[in-house]
């Protein structure tokens, strides 16, 4: 998986702002890149999860600095539940949210639930697609987003930047201009959902809690 700083965004902020310090610029670019993630949910890891006999609770923890926005998909075998309103639910349903027999459900901030508790060990017995953001701690993003949607996380970050009532730069009207084109590009994005970030596979496995 290749990744790109922050660092890599802010030339642009500055031919537009002039002489920002770079370390705001970077948190700002971040802040955007975030939110691009979370309202697009475009970055999608693909996760196989290893089943153990006796376990029934399956941590998903995405590789990097990333965290988990929304469980998209989950596949066990050949059948899969895409309905997002069950995988979201929280809690077990009673129609609709089973495959291969088992009730799957998703508990935040990154657990995946399976129910009936597994008697055997079997690898890769379930597939779960996740909508993943950088973390708040983050230095770096996954290089989908530099290259295809660059110029909307830079509208992003300069919609926040203009409203920065202290700053020479402040122009609520240009803020207003670029939150405009931020919305368009993550709409635009939103098509992109299916194929646009998916990254993986990478493998998780149970951990028994004693």
């Amino acid at each position: 998986m290749q990744m790109v700083s922050y660092s890599e965004f802010v030339p642009e902020l500055k031919l537009a702002l002039g002489d920002i310090p770079d370390d705001i610029a970077e948190n700002y670019i971040r802040e955007a890149v975030i939110a691009f993630c979370e309202r697009s949910q475009v970055l999608v890891r693909k996760v196989e999860i290893d089943v153990q006999a006796g376990v029934g609770d399956y941590p998903i923890i995405p590789e990097g600095c990333e965290q988990i926005i929304s469980l998209q998909r989950v596949c066990v075998g050949s059948h899969c539940i895409t309905d997002r309103k069950i995988l979201l639910s929280f809690e077990p349903c009673e129609t609709g949210c089973t495959v291969h027999g088992h009730s799957v459900w998703f508990v935040p901030p990154n657990t995946l639930n399976l129910r009936p508790i597994p008697t055997q060990d079997k690898a890769k017995a379930i597939i779960a697609f996740v909508a993943v953001s950088p973390s708040r701690d983050s230095c770096e993003c996954d290089r989908i987003i530099y290259d295809r949607y660059h110029e909307t996380v830079i509208n992003g970050a300069l919609a926040r930047l203009y409203l920065a009532k202290t700053t020479p730069w402040h122009d609520r009207q240009l803020a207003e201009y670029h939150r405009t084109l931020f919305g368009a590009g993550v709409s635009a994005a939103g098509m992109d959902r299916l194929t646009g970030g998916v990254r993986g596979p990478f493998a998780m496995r149970a951990r028994r809690i004693i």
